[in-house]
């Protein structure tokens, strides 16, 4: 290497290596150089390899004299069975023997890979996935792997959400109901209640919940089974003011079979029981329920009936006040209503039902199971509140 040169004892050890006759001694020493990430020990490598006939001989020579210490690491995850959808933390701790800074690239098995240590990623499809971490020294890289089981919707347990009544009223106990819920492997291992008003969750199935604020709470629950696999779901809670809580208890049940392509066809069936106190229905009485953003309504003649419609009141047994309505609606064109579904689609929704009689107007929310054929051609809901 022209124009280079080197103090007396870096001189004497670059003669001896193209000798070929460097002491083991000199040998280390020229290791010890050649690993020093300096300006000084980078043109003494440069000039080994320029004065070599064979650079790649030369470099083999290198590292001979100077072998790189491969790194190790520790790998980790973090569940290492989750649903799709959820994420997993992945970590590597590296270390290296020659005090070398160590580099992370991780390859997750599903096409996306990210760079360093620590890393947080999310799989969106069920299955077994591999997921290699690189870790690199400068010198060599170095493989590490962790595998992570994405399981299907067949293994993961289903949340179910029971209710004591139609609505909640503020100070009065309300109660949640979650032991409808399965497992496939009937392993059901946990509950977790977030009750949407900012108080403690429960780890109960059935636990009795008191609000003190009228308003629409979103109720969520997450069931956990024996893998540690866990599945949400939510409900929307109307709490109405106490003073309401004589004048409005009831149940409610609707079912429906409609046809995306053929509004026409759809039927509606809706079956209310409801207190309304002191207010009176009787002929000339207005009624109208709305389910799904689709108004029904009514003028009752003096048997309380109109077409598609039969209203009982006055019933004995019950308290006073109590009033049952039935809908029968055909050619109802709710289709339009449902159609976020797509073919195969089974669904349980939260469905907003608004009761209007005797001037009160109340709103409920019915928990209704949808679910439209392969074809996409015909559907059925059914749901109920009691």
């Amino acid at each position: 290497m022209s124009g280079e040169s080197f103090d007396p004892r870096k001189q004497e050890l670059l003669d001896a290596w193209l000798a070929g006759d460097a002491s083991d001694a000199q040998l280390k020493e020229i290791a010890a150089l050649l690993n020093e990430d300096t300006p000084a020990a980078r043109v003494f490598g440069q000039a080994i390899l320029d004065a070599a006939d064979d650079v790649e001989l030369a470099r083999v020579r290198v590292q001979f004299i100077s072998p790189n210490t491969l790194p190790v690491a520790t790998v980790a995850a973090s569940p290492l069975i989750i649903a799709p959808g959820d994420s997993t933390s992945f970590s590597a701790e590296g270390i290296d023997a020659d005090g070398h800074a160590l580099a992370y690239t991780w390859d997750f098995g599903d096409g996306s890979s990210a760079t360093g240590p620590i890393q947080e990623h999310r799989y969106a499809a069920a299955g077994m996935y591999t997921a290699i971490v690189s870790v690199s020294d400068g010198f060599d890289t170095v493989l590490f792997s962790v595998v992570v089981d994405v399981a299907g919707v067949d293994r993961l347990p289903v949340p179910r959400i029971s209710l004591s009544d139609v609505v909640a009223f503020a100070g009065i106990p309300f109660t949640f109901d979650a032991t409808a819920s399965t497992d496939p492997q009937n392993a059901l291992a946990g509950y977790d209640w977030n009750f949407g008003d900012g108080s403690p969750s429960a780890a109960n199935a059935v636990f009795s919940k008191i609000y003190n604020a009228i308003g629409v709470y979103t109720v969520a629950l997450t069931v956990t089974d024996g893998e540690g696999l866990r599945q949400t779901i939510s409900r929307q809670i109307e709490v109405l003011a106490q003073e309401e809580a004589a004048t409005f208890s009831g149940e409610v049940r609707i079912s429906s079979t409609f046809f995306p392509t053929k509004a026409d066809r759809d039927t509606l069936n809706i079956f209310v029981r409801v207190n309304l106190g002191n207010v009176a229905i009787v002929e000339g009485s207005t009624l109208a329920l709305t389910y799904a953003g689709k108004r029904f309504e009514a003028q009752l003649d003096r048997r309380l009936r109109a077409p598609g419609w039969t209203v009982k009141a006055n019933l004995r047994r019950l308290p006073v006040g109590t009033v049952e309505i039935n809908l029968r609606a055909r050619r109802a064109s709710v289709s339009a209503e449902f159609n976020g579904l797509g073919a195969g689609d089974d669904a349980l929704i939260d469905v907003p039902l608004r009761i209007e009689a005797g001037g009160q107007i109340l709103q409920i929310l019915v928990e209704t199971e949808f679910e439209l054929n392969a074809a996409g051609t015909r559907g059925k809901a059914s749901g109920e509140n009691n």
